[in-house]
């Protein structure tokens, strides 16, 4: 059975307090039925992107602006996810928040609250079905939006009149791939993995080499995964192990598949083949850093960070050849890979012509052609199914590139995304089971002892 879930991760900021303060009432958002072009308007966004990524958007909004000189968007990078949502959480009780914002699901799962319909975050159904063209998405455009990211903003668990409320719409999405050293792969005879198995073999192959061959730092590493996360919520996924579920009880990941599955990651680091970020080999770093100056020959990490794996520049060349691989799997007739990557959600003003024209902006900023547009610089995925066939997008899969080889194996590995559901605790569900495959891999738990704190730890 192939999982079709998927998954909003990257959230270690969470408290009660901040929840409770989330859930402060907020009345209906009634949509406008047009957009009023002679008013000024400002709307915020707050976002994560650095500054390649802001350039792109700067040009859109010029863009945008031909079409609504009307409308200033203003918009700040926030740091990281998680200081993003914290100030979000903080601003919301202040009514401080932006017009519209990065999220994860976990993060709007907290927005919500224990009443949706009275939160700050703008249920989007009425916008996106709206009888007026300019403002609805036609039936056209909501089925040209890749399934797996739609869905995602519809997984909160809350309808109205017997339909899913929508409350993110995707936009910077992206998914793990394992970036691999071809030169080193090439000169010692190497194979790429397709397998967990395989992966395991050839990490062997290569700390055979690093130990023997005094040309090769002693330092080196065989096979690095960036989240510890991500590895046990994926490989649940591969081998059908449960992990959440949206309704009670939440909490499922204690069974005995994952439990063997922990230990197959955790061996293979004890062996001295493999470790995590989170591991005293790596000391905190992303494994992109040891990977560019050639001492990682393995990595697992986000297509989003791909521009951070390029190989270190030696004259007008580069240290290695770079390439990359689909994510291993434990059973090929079963494949999942985790999405991850931002969504975007809107949040309730008193003056709804803010929020319509944030809307506007994002239909503008993720139609076929800029949805291509941030792809192809970002490596994060298009959004939109036409995006792949315009001849922008195939121009730029013609090229030889780390983005470009990225692209083609992301187009593939698309089918096999994942999501879990989004509710109050998801998030430290998250963080709980990448605790429990920490703690295996440095044996400061036992199995029995770090499945049942994580447990402990996810009681509210």
């Amino acid at each position: 059975m192939k999982f079709k879930r998927f998954f909003g991760l990257v959230l270690v900021l969470f408290a009660v307090g901040i929840s409770s303060a989330c859930s402060q009432g907020r009345g209906d958002f009634i949509v406008p039925d047009y957009f009023d072009t002679s008013t000024p308007v400002e709307i915020e966004f707050w976002h994560t992107m650095g500054a390649a990524s802001e350039e792109i958007l700067e040009r859109m909004i010029e863009d945008f602006n031909e079409i609504f000189p009307n409308i200033t968007v203003n918009h700040a990078s926030q740091g990281n996810y998680d200081s993003l949502f914290d100030m979000i959480a903080r601003a919301i009780p202040a009514r401080a928040e932006p017009t519209m914002a990065y999220v994860y699901p976990d993060h709007v799962a907290t927005y919500l609250g224990r009443n949706p319909e009275r939160s700050a975050v703008v249920p989007l159904n009425d916008l996106i079905y709206h009888s007026n063209p300019q403002i609805g998405l036609s039936a056209a455009d909501r089925a040209d939006f890749i399934s797996v990211f739609w869905d995602e903003g519809a997984g909160y668990g809350v309808q109205r009149d017997g339909e899913d409320v929508i409350f993110s719409m995707p936009f910077s999405k992206s998914t793990e791939v394992m970036f691999y050293n071809r030169t080193f792969f090439n000169q010692h005879g190497l194979t790429v993995p397709r397998t967990w198995y395989e992966a395991r073999e050839v990490a062997r192959q290569i700390r055979h080499i690093i130990d023997t061959d005094p040309t090769v730092p002693s330092n080196s590493l065989p096979f690095a995964y960036d989240s510890s996360s991500n590895l046990f919520i994926t490989a649940a996924a591969q081998q059908g192990n449960a992990f959440t579920s949206a309704t009670p009880e939440h909490f499922l990941f204690d069974n005995p598949g994952n439990r063997a599955m922990v230990e197959f990651f955790a061996d293979m680091y004890r062996e001295g083949i493999f470790v995590t970020r989170e591991m005293p080999e790596l000391q905190g770093t992303f494994s992109s850093s040891l990977f560019t100056v050639g001492q990682a020959f393995m990595t697992i990490g986000s297509t989003g960070g791909t521009r951070h794996n390029i190989p270190a520049r030696v004259g007008d060349g580069f240290l290695f050849d770079a390439g990359v691989a689909p994510l291993p799997q434990f059973d090929l007739e079963n494949r999942a890979a985790i999405q991850q990557g931002p969504s975007i959600a809107f949040f309730k003003r008193d003056n709804s012509q803010e929020v319509l024209a944030a809307w506007l902006f994002y239909k503008f900023i993720t139609n076929p052609r800029n949805s291509a547009i941030f792809a192809m610089s970002s490596g994060y995925e298009p959004v939109r199914y036409s995006s792949y066939d315009l001849d922008i997008y195939q121009a730029f899969l013609e090229d030889d590139t780390l983005f470009t080889r990225v692209a083609r194996i992301t187009q593939v590995q698309k089918d096999d995304f994942f999501f879990s559901p989004a509710f109050r605790g998801s998030a430290q569900a998250r963080q709980q089971v990448g605790f429990i495959m920490n703690q295996r891999m440095l044996n400061t738990r036992t199995p029995d002892q770090a499945f049942s704190e994580a447990l402990r730890n996810l009681r509210f």
